[in-house]
């Protein structure tokens, strides 16, 4: 019995410790840097975006952007009003700031994804293809490969076998 007694006393003060430990993370003051720094982080990539044209100047980003930011600003000063502990404590259960404050922070991350999304295919869509040079009765054509699939997937594999076919003959017989 007394061996039980003095592993329940460990296990209360672990999680007493892990109460105070993690208490910052409920507390509102503690949250505004990092929501603050992906808001920055998100104006930054929504600029850099803008710049490569992936997305237009005038988008629904930019406006959700400043949205959010009010948002912020008004949640920064109602957890700059109350400065003490207890008092960050009780604006975090009587408004749910802190809940508040991590929704926006998931908000603000996902409009992160959706622009990092929209770069990326914008890169993709402007590489370099690889070309496929076809023979042709005077000269080779040069198409990428997107032209070859969309615009003459019909006739130019045919084409193409038929010429493989031609250039293996011609190979034989030259033998």
């Amino acid at each position: 019995m007394h061996f039980i007694d003095v592993l329940t006393l460990c296990l209360s003060f672990l999680g007493v410790y892990g109460l105070v430990l993690y208490l910052r993370f409920l507390l509102p003051r503690n949250v505004v840097p990092c929501v603050a720094a992906a808001l920055s982080e998100a104006q930054q990539l929504l600029d850099r975006a803008e710049y490569m044209g992936a997305i237009p100047r005038l988008s629904e980003y930019r406006s959700a952007l400043a949205d959010h930011e009010h948002q912020f600003m008004r949640m920064r000063r109602e957890s700059h009003r109350s400065a003490t502990i207890l008092g960050q404590l009780l604006l975090a259960l009587r408004s749910g700031l802190t809940y508040k404050l991590y929704a926006l922070s998931l908000r603000i991350d996902a409009m992160k994804v959706n622009i990092e999304l929209a770069m990326d295919e914008r890169q993709l869509s402007t590489q370099n293809l690889p070309t496929i040079a076809l023979p042709n009765s005077a000269a080779s054509k040069h198409l990428t490969c997107l032209e070859c699939h969309q615009e003459h997937s019909l006739f130019v594999l045919p084409q193409l076998q038929r010429s493989r076919r031609t250039t293996s003959q011609s190979y034989k017989t030259a033998r």
